[in-house]
């Protein structure tokens, strides 16, 4: 298990995003995580949240080194997620994720999303690394500020690329992913 001093502060694009990594060195994985109060409801999050595949997001798949993105809907409350990412490092291949997500209403307050590393014969595995990730969302809902809706979200994330990665690296895609 990780100590709690063991986290690092990272700096986030948003002031009001308060980000954190970790490296867990018995397997290599680096972890993230990240807390906000955002002005919305838990609908509009969760509206956020399953847009997985707008145009808008597509581009920045591909813009943030993406080279292939697939998605198969398997109920109402969960998706098979297939990517694949060119890390921009020399030398490395690009890595490929499958990650299946599921949804649900814990109560009228609280929703919680979660994103877990899978395997699936649609989606043989290919001439790239298979890497692993596995994240988990909460969506709270909180009082409104003068009139405003107000949700405070969580994330965690933990990413394993595979073979040997250097440490500094693992916490930049940490970073880049929880953007």
């Amino acid at each position: 298990s990780l100590k709690e001093e063991s986290w690092i502060r990272v700096q986030s694009i948003d002031p009001l995003v308060k980000m954190e990594s970790n490296h867990d060195h018995k397997n290599g994985t680096a972890i993230g995580r990240a807390n906000a109060v955002v002005d919305a409801s838990i609908a509009e999050c969760a509206a956020w949240e399953f847009a997985k595949m707008t145009r808008e997001r597509y581009k920045a798949h591909y813009v943030g080194g993406g080279t292939d993105r697939d998605v198969i809907k398997l109920t109402e409350h969960s998706d098979l997620f297939r990517i694949v990412m060119d890390l921009k490092i020399p030398s490395i291949d690009m890595r490929e994720f499958l990650t299946r997500s599921c949804w649900r209403m814990v109560d009228e307050n609280t929703m919680v999303c979660a994103y877990e590393n899978a395997e699936d014969d649609r989606f043989p595995k290919k001439k790239h690394v298979r890497a692993s990730s596995d994240s988990f969302f909460r969506y709270e809902k909180l009082p409104e500020v003068e009139g405003i809706p107000q949700t405070k979200v969580t994330c965690c994330i933990q990413v394993d690329l595979k073979g040997f990665i250097p440490k500094s690296i693992m916490n930049s895609k940490i970073v880049s992913t929880m953007r």
